[in-house]
């Protein structure tokens, strides 16, 4: 039991590390809204989520990020991230390992992904417009349609920016690392994402739902309202990820069906 526990600690001090680690190379990065940070750094707990178990990819990625607020001069702060950033990367870190953990086919891993990202960001986007409204209040001026707007806008950028690296970087890694799955000390579950009968229904539906917000952001006059702080290369560039959201969850499973 001892054993256990002293292994479960390391793999998430190591998971919250390299979390920290790749936060920082990308912290510096301007994001619409001046809040929270363009983070491909996800890849990190969602491979220990498929690799460990849902706690441990948890705890590492809520630790991880609560270093890199302490370290970075980007985000709410250390305080203001423990109402934003942290439970978001809990939270929806613990339900996307709940999901692809146990069941590890490609409609999982697909729906985890989106869904687990998708609630987390929207809680650290709820606790960004608490913090600048209630505690800081910069944001406290805007109308609540536009700050229920900019919550869905950090929401989606957030998602859009995540989505895609987690897709198409997190099964490569997992395969790289099959090599280990004998040479170990850690209980590690190197077994590949396997496909199922109900892959396509899932791939297609996302993707489409996806290809739908992309038209929306682009030519929805709430769009308009969402953007109206941020330069318009930003509203732009959010565009174009949602796009690639979609777009990489179709070419990701149409590379997997070539390795079968």
């Amino acid at each position: 039991m001892v054993i256990h526990k002293t292994k479960s600690i390391v793999l998430i001090a190591l998971c919250a590390t390299l979390y920290a680690a790749l936060i920082a190379l990308t912290a510096t990065i301007p994001t619409p809204w001046g809040v929270g940070h363009f983070r491909p750094a996800v890849i990190i707990p969602a491979l220990f989520a498929l690799i460990a178990n849902p706690w441990i990819a948890d705890w590492g990625v809520a630790s991880g990020k609560k270093r890199g607020s302490f370290i970075l001069p980007t985000g709410l702060g250390p305080i203001g991230s423990l109402v934003s950033g942290v439970p978001g990367n809990f939270f929806g870190f613990l339900l996307y390992g709940f999901i692809v953990h146990k069941h590890r086919s490609w409609t999982k891993f697909v729906i985890g992904t989106v869904v687990g990202t998708l609630v987390g960001n929207f809680i650290a986007a709820s606790g960004v417009a608490f913090w600048l409204t209630v505690i800081v209040p910069k944001w406290i001026e805007i109308s609540n349609e536009a700050l229920l707007l900019t919550i869905f806008g950090l929401t989606i950028f957030w998602e859009v920016t995540m989505v895609p690296f987690i897709l198409i970087i997190v099964p490569p890694m997992l395969v790289a690392l099959k090599g280990l799955e004998n040479r170990t000390i850690f209980d590690l579950n190197l077994k590949p994402l396997v496909r199922t009968k109900s892959d396509k229904i899932a791939v297609f539906s996302i993707t489409s739902l996806f290809c739908t917000l992309y038209l929306l952001l682009t030519f929805s006059p709430l769009s308009a309202i969402m953007f109206s702080q941020v330069q318009p290369l930003y509203a732009e560039i959010t565009r174009i990820f949602t796009l690639m959201c979609g777009i990489s969850i179709i070419v990701i499973y149409l590379i997997s069906a070539q390795r079968i």
